[in-house]
């Protein structure tokens, strides 16, 4: 009996003589220590997907389209599909953002000073025309218009209408000219050519010139127009012309 109880004592003693064998409760009843050593998870720099790049994906998309072509088996095609799915997707997700960012900061919207849409274009078409009719009426007041015709000229007949409309709408005073002595309805007081459509490089008509003043105050010439020009596009190009001449600037 008493080397039984020995037997059964010694494994108890064994534990006992171990001073942390009780300290380690958080261990359980039935802890087991493996003695095999356990791999390192992955860390999360490595679990991440790599990230997106542009060039790199659109030399995929060539890729997989030319393999497409060239072998238009089902995996080839449904590759090249899923990889432009998923330019698709990122496209929509930068338009959206893209329009977000404008709402924030009108001053990068050039739709806000040219609205697209049709009553905001004929608003700004309004604004336009103002600004452009109140300049040119007082560029009347010191500049004119040299328009040189002949009278075989269909063009020359229709854009002297035009010219004559501009004159009266504007108060412009108007020089005509003619290149073979005949005179137009709309002008019937033409001047014929002495040498001044030589000088001026003139070789085509219809031909209009705008004459006013430089900053320095010297006379100041510049082509207008060569062809069949309507009312609203000789506006704007005096208008422009106009200004910039007055500045000094040289085209």
């Amino acid at each position: 009996m008493l080397v039984a109880a020995g037997l059964l004592l010694a494994p108890v003693a064994g534990y006992a003589s171990a001073p942390d064998f009780f300290q380690r409760h958080e261990d359980g009843w039935f802890f087991y220590k493996d003695g095999r050593k356990k791999k390192a998870p992955p860390s999360k720099k490595e679990a991440q997907p790599e990230a997106f790049k542009v060039e790199r994906a659109r030399q995929e998309m060539e890729s997989r389209l030319h393999a497409a072509i060239e072998q238009p088996t089902e995996e080839n095609i449904l590759g090249y599909l899923t990889l432009q799915k998923e330019m698709i997707d990122r496209s929509y997700q930068f338009s959206q953002v893209w329009q977000k960012v404008l709402w924030a900061h009108p001053d990068l919207d050039p739709r806000v000073e040219r609205p697209p849409s049709q009553l905001g274009a004929i608003l700004a078409s309004m604004e336009r025309e103002q600004k452009v009719g109140g300049y040119l009426k007082d560029l009347a007041q010191r500049a004119g218009l040299f328009f040189f015709f002949s009278s075989h000229c269909p063009y020359c007949q229709r854009e002297a209408e035009v010219i004559a409309s501009f004159g009266a709408l504007y108060g412009f005073p108007v020089k005509p000219v003619t290149i073979d002595g005949r005179c137009l309805e709309a002008f019937p007081g033409c001047t014929p050519d002495a040498g001044v459509a030589t000088s001026l490089a003139v070789e085509q008509v219809p031909a209009v010139f705008l004459v006013t003043r430089g900053k320095d105050g010297a006379p100041a010439v510049q082509r207008v127009s060569t062809g069949f020009v309507t009312l609203d596009e000789l506006a704007y190009r005096i208008w422009w012309l106009g200004r910039f001449l007055e500045e000094g600037k040289v085209l």
